[in-house]
């Protein structure tokens, strides 16, 4: 099942009580009292970011795993920023990083180490889709498609 939550929800942790299901002849049918797992909203009032860069546009991993950095500028993190997570989509190749916990520059700007691997069987790409964003209190940035969040 799936569940689009509306743009301007306020953040905070929501947890699904009563579910109503209406089939194709208009039928409804409404279920009380449930006990589901919560569900967390963010939003980007309180922590976001910008200025996404990669350190290389492209790698030679014909011989080899090729490393690089992703870098963003994060504002409104409170007690700094505790983790980047990034997700990609391969082809041909994969990217991983090797630490969520990201390296702090100057100007709020933060950075993670990314590993593309050797390229199997001609040119490979990587594609960096969602991006999850963690500050030192817990408030959370989502950036990407999978999230319904800004691209």
């Amino acid at each position: 099942m799936f569940v689009e939550i509306p743009a301007g929800t306020a953040a905070g942790t929501w947890v699904v009580n009563t579910l109503t299901l209406t089939n194709n002849a208009g039928q409804s049918q409404t279920t009380t009292g449930l006990d589901e797992a919560p569900i967390t909203v963010t939003s980007d009032h309180v922590v976001s970011a910008s200025g996404f860069t990669a350190s290389a546009i492209s790698v030679n991993d014909w011989a080899g795993s090729a490393p690089f950095t992703v870098s963003m500028k994060v504002a409104g993190a409170q007690n700094g920023v505790a983790s980047i997570q990034l997700i990609w989509f391969g082809n041909g190749a994969s990217c991983t990083q090797s630490s969520t916990t990201p390296t702090a520059g100057a100007n709020g700007v933060y950075s993670v180490a990314v590993q593309m691997s050797q390229a199997i069987n001609g040119a490979a790409t990587c594609t960096l889709d969602d991006i999850i964003i963690t500050d030192g209190k817990g408030d959370v940035a989502l950036y990407g498609t999978d999230f319904g969040a800004p691209r």
